[in-house]
């Protein structure tokens, strides 16, 4: 059973953070260190094999999250899958179209799509999802905001400001209905929930490895629809399509070859998911839920504070979003936490209220939820 020993998180810190960065296992370090080595070692070697190891670490990975490997790539972080996807049909999209997404959208993303949309003068409809709130809600809502103009749906599986899991199902097969093109920021779903790209049925889906799966930082994918592929092109040209890249469909070659760069990262990941099945992975994630929701539930009740759910039982997430008394700095307040307590947690200002966000995972012990207590009442004391 995997515990804390097996990270290299430092011992005193209340390390109640995953979702930001998440953390790797000291197994999963020494796994990528060999493939960078195996890169200095012989450097054009490597590099003339790269395709093939590339190959097979999506073939692994697709088979993960439900996909074709001939429909998925390898990207840095979700954020470099949303810039491509945002550039490619803001490319394609008329001037007088908008896109829909909501208040609780991870801010650079946010950024990326006003970016894009710029050049065009497209609208972009953000959503006002109060919480506390609930799916059948948070579903309504966003769809009373869909009109005849619109032509693409942002929504985050899994949000990161507020830790809220939207109905993406629902969603994606009323855009399906609809003729709306349905992108979504998975980041935080890989390894947290079970996934099915390809049954869910979106345009696009794009996600990171480095979170709740541990895989080294700059581990993420982007899965593009078929019917779309045509319609998203890199937003760095090398070599692409030019280049015989192993058996490789023309979307992969196209986005996967962006000249030379550290692949470690990619093909550490069919040792991570090995390791995942090693350590009884669905154990891991019930055990951190049950946690996040006695941490959560202890706070709440202790302190006389709510959640952004409505019921909270209907969380199944190892994330859990508190808000806190709105007379509290957010930024002074976490870092109090982290320098007076050496407790490492989210507090954030979000819509006019300050929100605590607590991460469990298999590193996450019963202590770092009893020392946030603690120094959330000592931070609080007149």
């Amino acid at each position: 059973m995997l515990t804390r020993a097996d990270f290299l998180l430092k011992k005193n810190v209340a390390f109640l953070n995953h979702g930001s960065f998440g953390a790797c296992a000291s197994a999963v370090i020494d796994e990528q260190i060999k493939w960078q080595k195996k890169m200095e070692l012989q450097p054009v070697e490597f590099f003339r094999g790269l395709a093939a190891y590339l190959q097979n670490a999506r073939t692994v990975l697709a088979e993960y999250v439900g996909a074709s490997a001939d429909d998925l790539v390898y990207v840095t972080n979700s954020t470099y899958g949303v810039n491509v996807l945002a550039h490619a049909l803001c490319n394609v999209l008329d001037s007088d179209a908008n896109v829909v997404m909501t208040n609780h959208e991870y801010g650079a993303c946010l950024n990326t799509w006003q970016y894009y949309a710029s050049f065009k003068n497209i609208e972009l409809i953000s959503v006002d999802i109060p919480i506390p709130t609930s799916q059948e809600e948070a579903l309504e809502r966003i769809w009373a905001a869909v009109t005849p103009k619109t032509k693409v749906l942002f929504i985050s599986h899994i949000t990161s400001p507020t830790a809220f899991e939207f109905p993406i199902e629902a969603l994606v097969e009323r855009c399906r209905q609809a003729g709306i093109y349905s992108i979504i920021d998975g980041s935080h779903a890989p390894g947290h929930i079970s996934l099915d790209v390809e049954k869910l049925g979106a345009d696009a889906y794009t996600a990171n490895c480095h979170k709740w799966m541990c895989a080294p930082k700059g581990s993420a994918f982007m899965w593009v629809n078929k019917r779309i592929q045509h319609l998203v092109q890199p937003l760095t040209v090398s070599w692409g399509r030019k280049m015989a890249l192993a058996e490789s469909s023309e979307f992969v070659v196209d986005h996967e070859y962006l000249g030379t760069r550290d692949c470690s990262a990619f093909l550490t990941v069919p040792f991570v998911l090995e390791w995942m099945r090693m350590n009884n992975w669905e154990r891991v994630q019930l055990d951190a839920q049950q946690l996040r929701a006695e941490i959560v539930k202890r706070i709440c009740t202790e302190l006389g504070l709510t959640t952004v759910h409505k019921n909270e039982s209907d969380n199944r997430l190892q994330m859990g979003t508190i808000i806190m008394p709105s007379d509290i700095n957010a930024a002074a307040f976490q870092k109090a936490l982290f320098d007076n307590h050496n407790v490492e947690v989210v507090v954030q200002p979000w819509e006019g209220q300050v929100l605590l966000r607590i991460s469990t995972h298999v590193h996450t012990a019963e202590q770092d939820g009893v020392a946030l207590l603690q120094a959330i009442k000592k931070e609080r004391q007149p």
